[in-house]
């Protein structure tokens, strides 16, 4: 993909990172070759790594002078490392950012094209019609059993709400200490507290950016039996918490 075209708003791209050292270097090389025409500023955040993840990109911003980017660290789970990120944030946009940077930056551009000043956040949806993906056929059956589970426990009508997502960073910062979830849920819990104050949200198409995962040998984490499991007992807590 071409380097993004020049943008108005700056943007925070918010990298969590745990146990990603065969993902992240070519990561932050991306972010800085593609983000080249942008105002922005990369925050990685290490949670609870248990391999050299944390000294490999310390020395990446080491090497990297000329990238604003800063290395800080939260306690385990993605939903704190998110956190941590917003709450360190300066720009006007905030972007979630995987490690592995699953969609590479097809979910920056498509929010350029699509930026609207009354939408409060974009959201990087596999489930678009025009997106472009390859997934595995586990992470497929989870996607199939949560957005049905979803619809019956807390009536969302977003379609992928474990997309990326972008928001701008003034809004995003009333709602980030809402979600009471400190994992891989903490995207479609925040997703939920937007909807619940019915804040415009638009879900823009991605493609699928595989020559990290490839390079490096990174596969899923989905774990086919807990990973469910975990998910329907966070949406019944979760709506609970949105009758309140």
């Amino acid at each position: 993909m071409d380097n993004v075209p020049s943008f108005h708003k700056s943007i925070s791209a918010v990298v969590t990172l745990h146990n990603k050292s065969s993902t992240i270097l070519p990561t932050l090389d991306k972010l800085k070759i593609d983000l080249t025409n942008l105002d922005y500023e990369i925050i990685i955040v290490e949670n609870g790594s248990s391999d050299n993840s944390f000294e490999l990109t310390k020395k990446w911003c080491l090497d990297n002078p000329d990238v604003d980017a800063h290395l800080i660290t939260s306690e385990i789970g993605l939903g704190n490392a998110f956190k941590k990120g917003i709450d360190s944030s300066t720009k006007d946009f905030i972007w979630s950012v995987p490690a592995d940077m699953q969609f590479g930056t097809s979910d920056l551009l498509s929010f350029i094209r699509n930026y609207s000043e009354d939408i409060s956040l974009y959201i990087g949806s596999r489930l678009h019609d025009d997106s472009v993906v390859v997934r595995n056929w586990n992470r497929k059956y989870i996607s199939l059993v949560f957005n049905f589970v979803k619809k019956i426990l807390i009536n969302s009508n977003v379609k992928d709400t474990m997309g990326t997502i972008i928001g701008d960073a003034k809004t995003m910062k009333k709602y980030y200490l809402l979600p009471k979830t400190t994992k891989f849920f903490y995207i479609t819990e925040l997703i939920a507290y937007y909807e619940k104050d019915d804040l415009k949200i638009l879900e823009v198409p991605v493609e699928t950016f595989t020559e990290i995962d490839l390079s490096s040998g990174n596969s899923s984490t989905v774990n086919l039996f807990l990973t469910p499991i975990e998910v329907f007992f966070n949406l019944i807590s979760l709506s609970f918490r949105l009758r309140r």
